[in-house]
């Protein structure tokens, strides 16, 4: 179901997560050189909702919006922001080189 299907977003240095304020060109372009994140900034991954513990791997090559330096992450259920009560998650670990 959609529980089960998680969605990875991400933002990168110079960027605002959403909407420029376009009476304020000039600043907006100042302080978000790199405008505003995009749809495109996001991966969609299913997992295991069986409360044990499980790696994955999200292959971040084949998307051109992954480059220069991530400053941001959002993880949250595909379509919709919030986590429903009672749902937790816990993450051990983000990055290249898993320390296990």
């Amino acid at each position: 179901g959609p529980a089960n299907e998680l969605r990875l977003s991400f933002q990168r240095n110079g960027q605002r997560n959403r909407g420029l304020d376009p009476s304020l060109p000039n600043q907006m372009a100042a302080r978000y050189p790199n405008g505003q994140a995009n749809q495109k900034q996001e991966f969609i991954f299913n997992v295991s909702n069986d409360g044990q513990w499980h790696t994955y791997q999200i292959n971040t090559t084949g998307n051109p919006e992954w480059k220069d330096v991530i400053q941001q992450y959002t993880l949250g259920y595909n379509g919709g922001d919030t986590i429903p009560f009672p749902d937790t998650w816990e993450i051990q670990y983000i990055g290249v080189k898993n320390p296990d």
